[in-house]
Formats: C-alpha cells, structure tokens, sequence
C-alpha cells in the first residue's frame, strides 16, 4: 500500500504542469496525447483521466459572480493612468478576479455598456462583464504581493544602508510635521544674496511618483495652497514626460497640453512615440478604436526606434514602421513639414486667419481654431509686435498689448480683419523691421534640405516625402499623435513643438476626423 501511495505522488508529482520543468519531454507528450483524446471522447472518458486534467491545472475554477455567496466590488482602476472602471469578485473577503466594469465608458463602446438605471445586483448586470487590460486584472497580484508596502518605512542606518523599519501611520505624521513645521516659512528668503531659490518653504520637496487625478489636486491643496512650496508636485509627469505638456501649453496658448485623435473618423494616422495598442492610455478604449479604424479601411505610420506592437500592426495592414535614431525626432518632423512647404501642402486658408470662427477662403468653411502664423515679430527682439511698439495705439489705451499682423500694405491691429499675410516678406512698421511668425518658421525649417534631415534622423529620405505625402492628402482627417517616445530626451519640448507644427500646417485642430 506505502508502495502505490508513492508511486502515486511521484505520477502526480510529474504530472502537476505542463510547464514544470522537471516534466521531460516524453511525459509531456504523452500526456498530450491523453488530453487531445480526452477533448473529443465521452464525459466519462473525460472524468477518467483526472490525473492527466491535473496537468493542465491542480486549482479549482473561480466561483461565478451569479453564485451566491459571490460579492461584485466596483471600483477603478489606478494600474496606469486610465482609470479605467473595474468589478472586483469577491468571495470570503478574498478578491479573486478583477474584471472590467460594465458601466464604465472606458471598458465598453456607448451600444454595450449598461444602462446606469440597470440594478448592479441584476443577473444581468452579473452576467455582463467590462473589457480589462491585462495590467488591470494583473491587480489582483499587486494587492496579494507578499513585498507589498502597507504601511510607512523610516529609513534607519546610513543612506546607502537600504535598512528600513515599518512604522505607525501616526508616528509618520508626527515625524514629519515636526521637521515641516521648521521650515514653514514663507516670508524668509533662502539666501538672501541667490532670491531665485524663494522662501524657506521651497526647501520641501513633495515627490510623489505615480499619482493620480484626485490624489494630486488633494496633496496640491496640502502642498501648494497649505505650505506654499514651489516643489508641491514632483510626480511621474516631472519625470517622465514634462516637456510634453510644456510644449503643448506653448503651441496652444492656452494651457492645452494634451490631444487626442478623432480615431473613428479619421483617414491616416501617424503614431509618433505612442503605441496605441498597448501602451497608450486611456488603452482599452483606444485600441477598440484603432481596431476599427483599420478595419474601416484607415492607414497608420507608427514612429519608433523599436518594432512595438502598433508597428507590426501598422506594417500588417499596409503602413509604416518609421525607426528614427533616438532622440532625432525633430529632424523627422521638419523633414516632413520642409516637403509640406516646398510643395505648398499647408492649408494657407487656415494659417491666413488672425482670430476663430471666421471663413477660410481656400475651403470656404468656418474654422473655430486660428494660429500666430500671420503675426509679426520684431525681428531686433525676436518678440511680437505689439500695437504700442507699431505706432498703432499709444500707451495705457486697452489695445496696447494686441498683436499685429501685415494687412497688404500696412500693419494693423490683429482682429481688425479676418485675414492677413503668411508671407510678405521682411516688412517695416512703426521703424521696425518685422517677419511673421509663419515666415520666420519657414525659414528655420528651410536652413536644411530634407536629405540633410534624414541623414540627421536617419529615416530614408523617401520615406519622409512619402509620409509628407500622405499626410497632405486626406485634408483635415489626418493627424499626427505624438507622446512620451518623442519627449523625453533633453531636447523633448523642441521636439514636440516641431512635431505639433505639423498639425497646425494642416489645421486640423477641432475638426471631425
């Protein structure tokens, strides 16, 4: 009997996974061999061989979320910066799978969620499950992780000791209010001789990593409007893609320093440090759009240094893997905007417009997004002419600071017309010599040749004019979406800057597609 017992461990020993390494390649066949027979033989046949069914798995299946004994969480999830919604299943107090809420926006397309008037605790709510992305349902492993940090760490030894000791919530805060509460001042400089470093509150520096929208707005209120530290927020964004919203907030004048595509209505997309499928965010809705975007006939370029998964998919479907060199962007993006220019791609009806909601003269529509292209800079100072400086208006009269722009033969205050010129050449006013800000680009783009860009790039030259090309040819349903793989090398803003000029050349800024 001791015999059978052990020769039965040792089976099951042997057998417990397929992907055991201690399970050779004979056993492993042969236990295939039993399973495949098993998927197409009798239920009793299937019942019979619950040893080799224990290779595949030795665990129980879940319990429903129709069982009754089953309580459904709902939540959100903070595994990345979607927040996507989330359905906890939970039995005994045990969190056994996370799946997507079905109520959610992010998790469903508006013709499959559920109606918010729909009772939660519905077999038909039970029954309806949200899409998750595997980093979502990986939460059930964070939350288990024996290494998980539940409570503070003091830091004990040297710095470089790596010696730490969990403490009391309480004992943190005590600790550290008692060190805040010596440089709460706001009224004492730093170093008097240095004032740029401010008051001795900006000597605390409040880093927080990955933190949420709700979380930052609470610590700002602490930090920001409570302590007065001018470092209330060193957070993942500082780190990992500032220059991004920096050049956002200059491209846009008005603190917009985040866009996204029109996916569905869109023609040709140019993926540009960003992988749509699987890494981009919020990622669960937008790679349900870009799977249809495709399959509705939609091309897409994918810019990256590595063949992602958006790449392969682009390639797949007919469109681009672009490799530029890391941290060459730039270079990419004003060889593609000299083509635009040298072939006179740009949409010069919507860069002629001095202020929004006026007629584009090229396509007669009305466009509700204008640019600086038609206003004229100083060319001694490199700033924009103001009315003042022009002559226009005399000091202290409400119009002082407005822009110029170059109307035919003179300069006139900005919305005082509709339109202006993009390209008059250097132009005088008031004395002073004056370029617009499209001439001025135009210029800076035009101080390589696009085989120059490439070499710099690395990017053929005639891939460039191809993607130029196509990018021109689709109207406003066309877009270039540009993240974190573009930005975060020291020159990032540039780069973003550059890349979101593209945009602008075509104006398809707030419109459909």
């Amino acid at each position: 009997m001791k015999e059978k017992l052990e020769k039965k461990k040792e089976e099951k020993k042997g057998l417990k996974s397929f992907l055991n390494p201690s399970l050779d390649r004979r056993k492993f066949l042969k236990v295939s061999g039993v399973l495949g027979s098993a998927a197409v033989a009798a239920p009793a046949l299937l019942k019979s061989k619950k040893t080799s069914a224990a290779s595949y798995s030795e665990n129980t299946p879940d319990a429903l979320e129709t069982d009754s004994d089953v309580t459904l969480k709902h939540s959100v999830c903070l595994m990345c910066h979607s927040a996507c919604g989330t359905r906890g299943r939970v039995k005994d107090g045990v969190l056994l799978k996370i799946d997507g809420n079905p109520y959610h926006p992010n998790n469903l397309e508006p013709d499959e969620r559920l109606s918010y008037s729909t009772d939660p605790t519905s077999e038909t709510a039970k029954k309806t499950n949200g899409r998750l992305c595997p980093k979502g349902q990986a939460g059930v492993q964070t939350i288990y992780d024996p290494y998980r940090i539940k409570n503070p760490l003091k830091k004990i030894g040297d710095r470089d000791s790596g010696k730490w000791k969990e403490i009391t919530w309480e004992q943190a805060i005590d600790e550290i209010a008692d060190i805040l509460k010596d440089i709460w001042d706001n009224d004492t400089d730093i170093d008097s001789s240095f004032p740029e470093f401010g008051k001795v509150a900006n000597k605390l520096v409040f880093s927080a990593g990955r933190i949420e929208h709700g979380q930052k707005e609470f610590t700002d209120r602490i930090f920001k409007n409570g302590f007065g530290t001018i470092n209330y927020r060193n957070d993942h964004t500082s780190i990992c893609e500032v220059s991004h919203h920096t050049a956002g907030d200059i491209v846009s004048g008005f603190k917009k320093d985040h866009w996204k595509p029109d996916v569905l209505n869109c023609e040709y997309i140019i993926w540009w440090g960003s992988n749509p499928l699987e890494a981009s965010f919020p990622m669960n809705p937008l790679s349900r759009k870009v799977s249809a975007f495709l399959k509705n006939g939609g091309k897409m370029d994918v810019v990256d240094p590595r063949l992602s998964n958006s790449a392969a998919k682009a390639i797949q479907t007919g469109g681009r893997w672009v490799a530029p060199k890391p941290g060459t962007d730039a270079a990419l993006a004003l060889g593609i905007a000299r083509w635009i220019i040298d072939n006179k791609k740009y949409d010069e009806g919507f860069l002629k417009l001095t202020q929004p909601g006026k007629t584009n003269t090229v396509t007669g529509k009305t466009e509700y997004t204008y640019s600086d292209a038609t206003y004229l800079v100083d060319t001694s100072t490199g700033a924009f002419l103001t009315a003042e400086a022009a002559g226009l208006v005399s000091s202290g009269d409400p119009d002082a600071d407005k822009n110029v722009v170059w109307d035919g033969a003179q300069g006139v205050i900005y919305d005082t017309v509709d339109s202006a010129e993009i390209l008059p050449g250097a132009v005088t006013v008031n004395g002073k010599t004056c370029k617009t800000a499209f001439e001025i680009y135009k210029e800076e783009v035009e101080k390589k040749t696009i085989a120059e860009y490439a070499d710099i790039c690395g990017v053929d030259q005639t891939t460039i004019e191809a993607m130029a090309d196509e990018f021109t040819s689709h109207g406003k349903k066309a877009v270039v979406d540009a993240y974190r793989g573009a930005v975060q090398h020291t020159n990032g803003a540039y780069a973003m800057m550059a890349i979101l000029s593209l945009n602008m050349l075509i104006g398809n800024f707030d419109w459909k597609g």
